[in-house]
This record gives structure tokens, C-alpha cells and sequence, in this order.
């Protein structure tokens, strides 16, 4: 089990890049080029405007903490 374990963790990349083409493929044969676009399109939005929002969150608790300190 241990070993399984390490093999996984040390071939990470490669498992979620495997993974990735495989549901990319999927939706290419069952939704058709356009559709699979769009929703890769909606993926990259998403999960840039999460690191942005986080970023934005991130920046207004610092400033908050390091406001009260001054006070």
C-alpha cells in the first residue's frame, strides 16, 4: 500500500495530465468541438477569477489585521 502511495505521489502530474486528456477527449467525441471549447473557456475563466478573487480576499485581511495594530 505504501508503495502505491509513492508511486502516485511521485507520478502526480502525469496522473492529473492523464486524466485531464481523457475527459477533454470525452467531451470532444460525445459534445463536438464547439461545446467542448466553450466549457474549457468557462474552466480557465473560473479558475482565474478564483486566484483573483483569493488574491483581492487575501489583501483586504492583511490590511485590516495590519490597520488594527496601528490603531
Amino acid at each position: 500500500m505504501e508503495q502505491i502511495l509513492l508511486l502516485l505521489l511521485k507520478n502526480f502530474k502525469k496522473i492529473v495530465g492523464t486524466l485531464i486528456g481523457f475527459m477533454v477527449g470525452w467531451f470532444l467525441i460525445h459534445y463536438g468541438i464547439l461545446k467542448t471549447l466553450i466549457v474549457i473557456i468557462c474552466m480557465i475563466i473560473g479558475y482565474f477569477s478564483e486566484i483573483i478573487m483569493t488574491n483581492n480576499w487575501k489583501k483586504k485581511i492583511i490590511d485590516k489585521l495590519t490597520k488594527k495594530g496601528e490603531m
